[in-house]
């Protein structure tokens, strides 16, 4: 729906950037969310449109001189924006960690490994195979520790 469907059908003066004051509190109409006027609050901390009513508890005014500031959008918004067949770290580009086991209950070992981009079958860090969870992974921050020194060390030598 949009403004103009709500102005027709509730007979009400809604445009973006029309001052409004929604249930004792004042604003400015930022857009339309469904059949709602979306409303910036001027003492909300976030600057989000909030839906209210054209008609429940809502004065109108005059136009506003400026429109507010528009919300930061965070990572995870973009994320969610963006047409992508991918998990939110992989968009982030981080290469998250995997746990595979072997052995049989209840002797079960683990180990953490990361695989490498440049191939599916390589891994660029791997821990030690150990009895818990927890040991596994303290064995492969170690292993991600020494990598990352090798790679900080090999960088200088480049340089």
């Amino acid at each position: 729906m949009s403004l103009s469907y709500i102005r027709d059908y509730y007979k009400v003066p809604a445009e973006v950037g029309r001052r409004v004051v929604a249930y004792g509190k004042p604003g400015i109409i930022m857009g339309a969310i469904n059949a709602y006027i979306g409303v910036v609050l001027d003492a909300d901390p976030t600057p989000r449109q909030r839906p209210h009513h054209p008609e429940d508890q809502i004065v109108y005014g005059d136009m506003a001189d400026k429109l507010p500031k528009p919300p930061r959008r965070s990572n995870y918004d973009k994320f969610q924006h963006d047409d992508v067949d991918m998990y939110f770290h992989e968009w982030l580009g981080i290469n998250k960690p995997k746990f595979e086991h072997r052995g049989s209950w209840p002797k079960w070992e683990y180990r953490m490994y990361r695989s490498s981009y440049a191939s599916y079958t390589g891994r660029d860090v791997e821990g030690e195979w150990a009895p818990t969870k927890k040991a596994a992974k303290a064995s492969y921050k170690e292993a991600l520790k020494r990598k990352q020194d090798a790679d900080r060390a090999e960088s200088e030598l480049l340089d």
